[in-house]
């Protein structure tokens, strides 16, 4: 009798720790060669859908427009800036388009029914990285993992670590650790509006360093971590102060 309850504790041990290998593990292989199929090299659908207002991802856009060029200290041009606006979306007319609408931007058009309005234009499919993060995200997708708190990850490097996400907390850390250039720096300006009052004053933030700087061989990252500095220039209680983020 011993001995069977000890083969049904250790078989009943071993499904447990299969359970949380599984819940931790990236995808199969096979499953991964999707990103190379139906699926793009960031998880997402390739193909368009059957109304035809989206459509397939080919690939982005990975230069500047035709016939234009971009020195050092440019700002990019509107690759798109010949397109028209199809349709408007005013408060007189949400009813046709409510289905495809939040909550928030109803209770915009309701609030300011002659002011706020949404333009609507064709669809573009222009997203872009470079191909190492593609290379990269493709092999996070069989190694990464979240670590035991769920606050973290390893295994992943160099570009976002769930492409085909299994869970709510890897799709925050593909968030998180999405593609935002390899540094950045320059100014942000934010405001706080009320709909019953002025905008607040205005804070100015620059952002010193934006990029998660990790090796391939300590490639952990967690929660804990912060990946960049923000430097308050106004107004002038916060101004001088830096925060990590």
């Amino acid at each position: 009798m011993k001995i069977e309850n000890m083969t049904i504790n250790t078989f009943f041990c071993t499904l447990v720790i299969l359970a949380c290998m599984s819940a931790h593990a990236g995808v199969s292989e096979k499953e991964a060669l999707r990103l190379k199929s139906d699926l793009t090299p960031l998880g997402a659908q390739r193909a368009g859908n059957p109304e035809g207002t989206i459509p397939p991802w080919e690939g982005g856009l990975t230069g500047p427009p035709q016939g234009i060029t971009i020195n050092p200290g440019d700002r990019y041009p509107d690759p798109f800036k010949n397109d028209e606006v199809i349709y408007t979306i005013t408060w007189k007319n949400v009813e046709t388009y409510k289905d495809k609408l939040n909550p928030g931007t109803i209770a915009m058009l309701k609030r300011y029914p002659d002011t706020y309005r949404l333009d609507v234009y064709q669809t573009r499919r222009s997203q872009a990285v470079p191909e190492w993060v593609y290379a990269n995200t493709f092999e996070n997708a069989v190694r990464a993992s979240l670590t035991e708190d769920k606050l973290g990850v390893t295994g992943a490097y160099g570009g976002i670590p769930f492409p085909i996400p299994q869970n709510g907390e890897e799709v925050i850390f593909n968030h998180i650790l999405r593609y935002g250039g390899a540094a950045r720096t320059g100014p942000y300006f934010q405001a706080l509006s009320m709909h019953q009052a002025s905008l607040s004053p205005v804070v100015v933030v620059k952002i010193m360093n934006n990029i998660l700087i990790i090796s391939k061989t300590e490639a952990l990252i967690h929660l804990k971590e912060r990946f960049g500095i923000c430097s308050m220039t106004s107004p002038g209680r916060p101004a001088g102060k830096e925060n990590f983020f």
